[in-house]
């Protein structure tokens, strides 16, 4: 195995490495000390964190009056958001691009916080009908933290936020994904299982991960490969998003969801993800074990 790779490099497994991150970012993670002290964990921020520490399985409550949320994990909203404002996002995107002011991560398919360099975005990540409905499904305040940008299809096998993205007490976040172009099977549209937000929110334990000192040689292949497991046992239907320019698909902390092949590589797939946690989680990554570096957009 190779020192180092993007996925299953020794490195990425070694959580001392981790542990300096964490310690590099002392000055966001002590934000949390009050948490940690309102939930009971034990743990020093710096330290590693993940659902074995919690003392005990607190699920987010919060009753919403939409049956659709409720029995399905995700709500659509047609033509939320207006050509004009998604044709402004899709200039900016190309103009920041052309400037290399903004480029892709190492999946070379996903551009993180944009936001930063085309200020644009913020007009739907902050916009008051776009987080007046999220806090409506989800009950409680939400505060934006990550945007991502695509201009292709992600290709993502089934997986849940929740494991990637985890908070305590659980169920603390929520997601919005932005049409901006028509979307379809041909161009890498989304798919979804509809009710799988009712699972139980997975686990390093449950999924079979090491959480020790070196993590399994491939956590992410170990929660997938669960994942699919799930999904056949528990026979659950597979949907396709076919979406319109502006649609905005509002989708539940804890449902599996993924990328459809990119089957027309002429065409583009242009859409925006915004990820939106409730105030007052401990918010964390499961499978490495590292707290979330939380910061306002």
């Amino acid at each position: 195995m190779p020192l180092f790779s993007k996925y299953t490099g020794l490195f990425k497994r070694i959580k001392a490495f981790y542990l300096i991150h964490n310690l590099l970012n002392y000055n966001v993670l002590k934000n949390n000390r009050r948490l940690y002290k309102k939930y009971g964990v034990k743990r020093f921020v710096w330290q590693s964190i993940s659902s074995k520490y919690f003392p005990v399985d607190v699920r987010n409550s919060s009753s919403t009056v939409n049956e659709e949320w409720d029995n399905n994990g995700f709500v659509i909203l047609p033509k939320f958001i207006s050509e004009e404002l998604v044709n402004q996002i899709n200039e900016g995107i190309e103009n920041a691009l052309n400037q290399k002011v903004i480029d892709f991560n190492f999946t070379q398919k996903k551009i993180l916080f944009a936001y930063e360099k085309v200020p644009v975005l913020k007009e739907v990540i902050n916009h008051p009908k776009v987080t007046s409905k999220l806090e409506e499904l989800i009950g409680e305040e939400v505060i934006p933290f990550q945007s991502i940008n695509f201009l292709k299809g992600s290709e993502q096998a089934a997986h849940s936020d929740s494991v990637h993205m985890a908070t305590y007490p659980l169920g603390g976040l929520i997601a919005i994904w932005v049409a901006l172009e028509d979307i379809d099977e041909q161009n890498g549209g989304l798919f979804y299982y509809p009710g799988s937000h009712k699972l139980p929110y997975a686990t390093n334990e449950m999924v079979g991960n090491k959480t020790g000192a070196i993590l399994s040689p491939n956590p992410n292949q170990n929660y997938e490969d669960y994942v699919q497991g799930q999904i056949e046992n528990r026979d659950l239907a597979k949907q396709h998003f076919i979406a319109q320019k502006g649609d905005v698909l509002i989708w539940h902390a804890n449902l599996l969801h993924g990328g459809l092949l990119h089957v027309d590589s002429s065409r583009s797939r242009k859409s925006m993800v915004v990820h939106y946690f409730v105030k007052d989680r401990i918010c964390y990554h499961e499978l490495s074990q590292r707290p979330a570096i939380v910061n306002q957009i």
